[in-house]
């Protein structure tokens, strides 16, 4: 089981053809986000939404509102991890030991240790920190 980190699964929703092409030697069904990754692309594309509101963006508001729902389709094609009662105590150790990480990614790290899963990622320097997780680093 793979799980894709925040930045690989842009990169994938991007159209990226070098994350794409990666990603396609994995059979979809191993492939998997956490509920981290998907309230994070959420959120990005709601601040869109609040500027495009605001006159704050480079895009229409229509533009802003079809970016969201071509998101929340995406998503909806990928397996989505939870944040269960063994990844938060996988959270709450790591967080006890007080590594140098941001907390989404902690908490994406987390989900990844209770699903005994490979965390993909190009964030090596700060997922490298954290005890037991299988991760494969993508440049």
């Amino acid at each position: 089981m793979i799980v894709l980190d925040s930045d690989i699964y842009t990169e994938v929703f991007n159209g990226n053809p070098k994350y794409v092409e990666r990603l396609d030697t994995y059979p979809p069904e191993t492939q998997h986000v956490t509920i981290v990754t998907a309230e994070e692309s959420l959120r990005g594309w709601m601040g869109l939404i609040r500027a495009a509101e605001a006159n704050r963006a480079k895009t229409s508001l229509a533009h802003a509102y079809e970016l969201l729902r071509k998101a929340i389709e995406k998503l909806g094609r990928i397996r989505i991890l939870p944040f269960t009662d063994e990844a938060h105590e996988h959270y709450l150790r790591l967080k006890s030991q007080k590594l140098r990480i941001g907390t989404r990614d902690l908490r994406i790290a987390s989900i990844a240790l209770a699903h005994d899963a490979t965390l993909i990622t190009r964030n090596r320097r700060d997922f490298d920190i954290v005890p037991s997780l299988q991760l494969e680093v993508w440049n």
